[in-house]
């Protein structure tokens, strides 16, 4: 089958990263830019599902409208269990991309190499505490 799971958020020294896990039990067949894919179910019959990289997009964009953080701090990554197939093809669409739990680090380490300014440490927690602030139940 197919499930997802609540967002994740990690705060980095360069970003916030929303991310987002799915399950598959089988293989895709996917395009970046394409609204649904074909899911092959290792016990069933081919499906066609919602892109979750679209997916993660819509969700960062809440999120970044919610909280009124810039776009250019917080990047999206659609995480999938390893044992999925997924035909090669370009694994992003803006700032939503795509990987296996085993290659989270990989891409996170990626990101944090890149020639950006850390945030400051009083800054982070404050993104912090307004994320946290804005998760309490009146």
């Amino acid at each position: 089958g197919q499930f997802t799971v609540v967002p994740h958020v990690i705060g980095g020294n360069k970003y916030l990263y929303l991310i987002t896990e799915y399950y598959y039990d089988g293989c895709l067949e996917a395009r970046g830019d394409d609204r649904s894919w074909i899911y092959y179910p290792r016990d069933g019959k081919k499906q066609n599902v919602s892109n979750p990289i679209f997916a993660n997009k819509k969700t960062l964009n809440d999120f970044i409208i919610r909280l009124g953080f810039s776009q250019s701090m917080v990047k999206g990554i659609v995480v999938v269990n390893d044992d999925c197939f997924i035909a090669r093809f370009d694994k992003s669409v803006g700032q939503s991309v795509l990987c296996t739990i085993s290659n989270l680090e990989n891409v996170i380490l990626g990101y944090e190499s890149t020639d950006v300014a850390p945030f400051n440490t009083r800054e982070l927690e404050q993104v912090i505490r307004d994320l946290h602030d804005s998760n309490k139940v009146a």
